[in-house]
């Protein structure tokens, strides 16, 4: 399977660092030489500050890692509880990283729409999902990047907000 099999990540997932735009791509030769020549053409390196943060953060044990991932399952684990029994509303335990993903499809509004009204009536932000693909059209992404507290109060907004529907 090594020479089809791609994997891409970066350091916005696996560290929260978002705003380095530091990644990666492992695959076969044939796929990786072209994608190195695009990346060259369009980033011509990053900044020596984020190379530098980069190399520490994939050649270092960083318990912050752990303790990160450990905070989002929990934070996640809160969110989907709150939201579980909701009519309309499906949201599942992500595998891993900063957010869930909440099918709004069965309240009849469109996730924009769910989105909006919500920031409107809860102020509470979530994204829409419909530019991430034909899969995730009607889903929210929701961070879970605020403290625990936070994320049970949005969770419970959304809930009343649906509930209202």
């Amino acid at each position: 399977m090594a020479e089809r099999t791609v994997v891409v990540s970066s350091l916005s997932k696996s560290h929260a660092v978002p705003g380095f735009r530091s990644g990666w791509i492992i695959g076969p030769p044939q796929l990786t030489d072209h994608l190195a020549k695009l990346v060259l053409c369009m980033l011509y390196g990053g900044p020596p500050f984020i190379q530098a943060g980069a190399l520490v953060a994939l050649t270092r044990e960083c318990p912050q890692v752990a303790e990160m991932a450990e905070a989002y399952q929990r934070r996640a684990a809160i969110m989907v509880s709150i939201l579980k029994d909701v009519p309309g509303l499906c949201a599942g335990l992500p595998e891993g990283g900063m957010f869930v993903l909440l099918d709004v499809r069965g309240t009849g509004l469109s996730s924009a729409a769910f989105a909006d009204g919500l920031l409107d009536a809860h102020g509470v932000a979530t994204l829409s999902c419909d530019a991430f693909g034909p899969s995730a059209v009607g889903h929210l992404r929701i961070s879970l990047a605020a403290p625990d507290d936070r994320i049970e109060d949005a969770a419970s907004r959304i809930a009343q907000y649906a509930r209202a529907l």
